[in-house]
């Protein structure tokens, strides 16, 4: 599992989706990508994760902000 922290989504349907990758300590530059301009099942999702088989999809989750209590 990998946590998205930001994205980028070009005029032609390319979403690109900035991921920390808790398996690749130290890097910046975790990438998922797809085109959702004509979505469809089976759309393919490239990554420069640290595995060797395909990503099958991604959901999020509820969150909420929270400001963490003093120590």
């Amino acid at each position: 599992m990998v946590l998205a922290w930001g994205y980028r989504l070009a005029g032609t349907g390319e979403l690109t989706l900035r991921v920390y990758d808790s398996n690749s300590p130290g890097r910046d530059d975790i990438e998922l990508s797809t085109n959702i301009s004509t979505p469809a099942a089976g759309l393919p999702i490239r990554h420069n994760l640290n595995i060797a088989h395909p990503v099958r999809g991604f959901f999020a989750v509820t969150y909420r902000a929270r400001v963490p209590a003093a120590v």
